[in-house]
């Protein structure tokens, strides 16, 4: 039985990499493969060795060649915005469809309390990617309709009177 080596993942996503700078720095195929010969004296990625591939990476970070790390930070997420501050004829439709959704949160009937799984939610039953993008008042009466089923099938309750449109996440 033949042993795999355990750095031929790293291996083959150095030579991705250098496939990615070899685009990113918009070099041609020939000039591609003077740079490969210059640095290690072989022409093709397949035939190198580790240290050689990293020297080729090297040379394209030289070239300027620069990775696009992530801007977010994993594990940040965004709660729905209070609607407090607000005077209660001002508060809009927006504002209900978010303290329901909080509302089912505390119910049970949903698992992400957060913005992005209130914007899934609405993407799925209007197409509108996000919840303050909700413009037809259509759309926001589904979204309503639809967060109440949820919550009176988990128990909970959304007559006007008891939902509560300035709960906190820690209710």
């Amino acid at each position: 039985m033949a042993q795999t080596n355990p750095k031929q993942p790293d291996r083959r996503k150095l030579i991705a990499l250098i496939h990615v700078a070899k685009k990113q720095l918009a070099i041609d195929e020939g000039n591609y493969r003077m740079i490969l010969d210059r640095v290690t004296g072989k022409q093709s990625c397949a035939e190198m060795s580790l240290a050689e591939l990293n020297a080729v990476m090297d040379r394209m970070t030289q070239l300027g060649f620069v990775t696009n790390k992530p801007d977010k930070k994993p594990g940040k997420k965004k709660l729905s915005p209070p609607s407090r501050h607000k005077p209660d004829f001002d508060k809009t439709q927006i504002d209900l469809i978010r303290a329901l959704w909080i509302n089912a949160y505390q119910a049970g009937a949903v698992r992400n309390r957060y913005e992005s799984g209130l914007n899934a939610f609405v993407k799925r039953m209007t197409r509108v990617e996000r919840v303050e993008w909700l413009r037809d008042p259509a759309d926001c009466t589904k979204v309503i309709e639809a967060l109440k089923a949820m919550l009176e099938r988990a128990g909970g309750t959304w007559e006007p009177g008891q939902v509560k449109l300035n709960p906190t996440a820690d209710d």
